[in-house]
């Protein structure tokens, strides 16, 4: 083994000098000639930009002699004579012109192409140029391209004007021509020539000029184009053929025109690189020669014992420890190394005897612990899943808790203040002046903010799950089928609606009036989805939840109706925060509260709300509700009755000495015997005294010491029979003992000068028909929300 190495060593000391000069030499000669490529490319960038400059010049020198002749300075009367005879001597140019600031041709010559030039770009520089100005590649309507070169002056009236002369491009192939045969003397070198205007826009090539004039450089170019200074570089064509480019950018003069000169690098170094594998050959043949003898003087001293002794090892490894390793006869290490793997060999015997016995007892136990661990551990990371799942959901419910107890608690205190303006609005209304439309539009328009103000309220108590709902037994199949019509009519013919119905559809326990509002809310944010066009399914089907279900709701039947759109799709983290109030994507003008509203009503009604949106392909959104376990209802409601009597005393509890008044000012417009007072203590007093005097009673529902039910439970419990109304802006009441039930009707704040007239109509004309003043069932519920 010594003997190899020395014999290894001493070719690759023979060798190493020799191939390291000569690949030094030859790298230097490519890099000298590359060099001086690029040298060369750069001196010809700069001749070609010379060439331009000069063009550049005589352009100007031309365009300020022009401008010194009167006619043409103020485009009077013969200035296209002018222009006409200046052209004919200038074939160079396609058109010349004289414009004004906004681009209006006031006279021309060679045929200026349709339409006012104020659109070009280049003219925009040279508003804001000192002066003179290149500018831009120019092509309008299909005509041929040119480069236009503008001069701005005024006029003797002050008035900015331009005299623009745009050069024909296709001539300028023939102005450049004696640099092209100078280029072409020089050497055989593929070379290409290219100017371009301060976008990159190619005006001139000299390879292949028909398929590349007007087009972009390449990206790798469009870095130079402004570059600070003229240089050299590196690039690769679009080939990816490295090529020498010199430059000079659009920032050095004649400034707006950024010329290049590129070499093939191969053409520079073909010679070279062909030296280059002509020595490496003949290099490489001597190394082989040199590596054969030494391998050939190995093979007998080396080679050969090895591979017997590599033979045995192999044996070895397998397991066979009964081999053993032919010594060789010469006495060499080779001869010790046998004799010692022998012996090794022997003493490994004796040991894996013994390791095997040991090792099979530690492996059962090893087995036995793995797989009680195993257990363990997946055991462990299941638990952990659901415990992260259920953290998740908590927490996102907590959320929804908060903000919907905000939100019911803003909506109340909002409604009272809705309520006091409501009334005062309809109030002055009734007293403006007929002749005086203008004020009557000023306060209808504050009645519709209002308005507008309670609707909003509507949803935000909705979200809360503080809306008073109405449930009953619904068939989704015939709401769905109805509810498809009107949104295949709203939504117009880019959108296909479709719908899905399962036979034997369970009915659902749900308020009729809500669900519809919810499914259509749900249409119409799909339509707006799906801008382009595309296809809205409405579906319903019979759903079984069992119990520890991620909607977190109880255990049963429920009926689910689908709206799937193919529209936009949403993100994730979109869909995610989706339900949460005032949250929305569509920018100004929207509330937010659409999905806020659909996911109050699900969960009050007893069932969830799914969103399952792919981005790119569509949204599904889900309403699941409670089965309903009798028939559904059919009916009409009651017809309006009489006008209200006059002289009805009502007394109004409200803790709100503004909607107080306003409410008692509204009564009192009616033709009603009005009374107020701030709370229960003091109605309970009053009825008390003088319990003949009031034929009716309005409370407020959130009043301090005493809430609304609470009074009307008190007062029953003395005894008196006259109707009680309840008039709040909080959509949540109860009373443990089912108070809400002695009431003839609620009124919900905001409410309208009409719709009080109307709920004291009907309340009025069951006076005399109900023991206690109530209406059995549930009360009415009027209000804007």
């Amino acid at each position: 083994m010594r003997l190899t190495a020395r014999l290894s060593l001493l070719v690759c000391l023979a060798l190493l000098p020799v191939l390291g000069a000569a690949l030094y030499t030859e790298a230097d000669l490519r890099d000298a000639r590359r060099a001086e490529l690029a040298d060369r490319a750069r001196q010809e960038a700069a001749l070609l930009n010379a060439a331009l400059q000069q063009l550049v010049t005589a352009t100007h020198d031309i365009a300020r002699a022009a401008t010194r002749i009167p006619q043409l300075r103020e485009a009077a009367p013969g200035c296209d004579g002018l222009l006409a005879d200046m052209h004919a001597g200038l074939p160079r140019y396609r058109f010349m012109a004289v414009t004004t600031e906004s681009g209006q041709v006031l006279c021309s010559a060679g045929g200026v192409p349709a339409g006012p030039l104020q659109n070009a770009g280049w003219q925009v520089d040279a508003a804001n140029s000192p002066e003179f100005q290149t500018g831009d590649y120019t092509q309008i309507d299909g005509s041929d391209a040119f480069l236009p070169f503008a001069l701005r002056y005024r006029a003797e009236s002050g008035a900015p004007r331009y005299l623009i002369a745009a050069l024909d491009l296709r001539r300028l192939p023939d102005l450049l021509a004696p640099l092209l045969s100078h280029g072409d003397a020089q050497g055989g070198d593929r070379r290409t020539l290219a100017v371009a205007d301060r976008h990159g826009v190619l005006l001139f090539r000299s390879a292949d000029p028909e398929h590349w004039i007007g087009k972009t450089v390449a990206a790798s170019v469009l870095g130079l184009v402004n570059a600070a200074t003229a240089g050299t570089a590196m690039l690769a064509d679009r080939e990816g053929q490295p090529r020498i480019v010199g430059y000079v950018p659009a920032t050095v003069a004649p400034f707006g025109l950024f010329v290049a000169s590129g070499f093939y690098a191969a053409d520079a170094t073909a010679g070279i690189e062909a030296a280059m594998w002509r020595g490496g050959l003949l290099r490489a043949a001597a190394a082989a020669v040199a590596f054969a003898f030494a391998w050939l003087s190995g093979q007998r001293w080396i080679t050969r014992p090895t591979r017997m002794l590599l033979q045995t090892a192999e044996r070895w490894r397998r397991g066979d420890l009964s081999a053993r390793a032919p010594v060789p006869v010469a006495a060499t290490e080779l001869r010790q190394l046998a004799t010692a793997y022998n012996e090794l060999v022997s003493a490994l015997k004796k040991r894996e005897d013994e390791r095997m016995s040991h090792a099979l007892l530690l492996e059962e136990r090893v087995e036995e612990r793995t797989r009680a661990l195993s257990e363990t551990n997946n055991r462990l990371h299941v638990e952990i899943i659901e415990r992260e799942r259920t953290e998740v959901a908590l927490q996102r419910a907590q959320k929804l808790q908060a903000v919907g107890q905000l939100a019911g608690g803003v909506a109340h205190e909002f409604n009272n203040m809705l309520a006091t303006v409501l009334g005062n609005l309809e109030l002055l209304e009734r007293r403006l002046p007929e002749d005086d439309p203008r004020l009557k539009s000023w306060v209808e328009r504050a009645i519709a903010a209002v308005q507008r103000g309670a609707q909003l309220t509507s949803r935000l108590l909705a979200f809360s799950r503080r809306q008073r709902l109405s449930n009953g037994p619904i068939d989704l199949n015939l709401l769905a089928a109805d509810l498809g019509t009107l949104a295949m009519s709203a939504l117009g013919r880019r959108v296909e609606v479709v719908t899905a119905f399962a036979p034997k559809l369970w009915l659902a326990m749900a308020d009729r009036s809500q669900l519809e509002a919810a499914i259509l809310n749900l249409a119409f944010n799909a339509g707006e989805a799906m801008l382009e066009g595309g296809t809205l399914t409405i579906s319903t089907a019979n759903e079984w939840v069992p119990a520890g279900n991620q909607d977190d709701v109880d255990e049963g039947d429920y009926v689910r109706i689908d709206v799937c759109d193919t529209g936009v799709g949403m993100p994730p983290e979109t869909a995610a925060r989706a339900i949460e109030p005032f949250f929305t994507t569509k920018g100004p003008g929207f509330s937010g509260l659409g999905l806020s509203q659909v996911y109050g009503m699900a969960r009050q009604s007893g069932g969830a709300l799914r969103i399952a949106s792919d981005l790119g392909r569509g949204t599904t959104v889900s309403v699941l509700l409670p089965r309903a376990m009798q028939s559904a209802e059919v009916g009409g409601h009651p017809a309006p009755g009489p006008a209200s009597r006059s002289g009805i005393g009502v007394l109004i509890v409200d803790d709100d000495s503004d909607v107080r008044l306003a409410t008692a000012a509204m009564l009192g417009e009616l033709g009603y015997r009005v009374c107020d007072v701030p709370g229960g203590v003091e109605a309970l007093a009053l009825l008390g005294e003088h319990p003949e005097n009031w034929d009716l009673l309005i409370v407020d529902f959130a009043m301090p010491f005493m809430n609304g039910l609470e009074l009307t439970a008190a007062i029953r419990g003395r005894g008196w029979t006259q109707p009680i109304v309840l008039a709040t802006g909080y959509a949540d009441f109860s009373h443990p003992g089912g108070a809400e039930r002695m009431l003839a009707a609620v009124l919900r704040k905001p409410f309208t000068l009409r719709q009080l007239r109307d709920t004291l109509r009907k309340v009025c004309r069951r006076m005399p028909d109900d023991g206690n003043g109530a209406p059995p069932g549930q009360p009415a519920d009027i209000g804007l929300g």
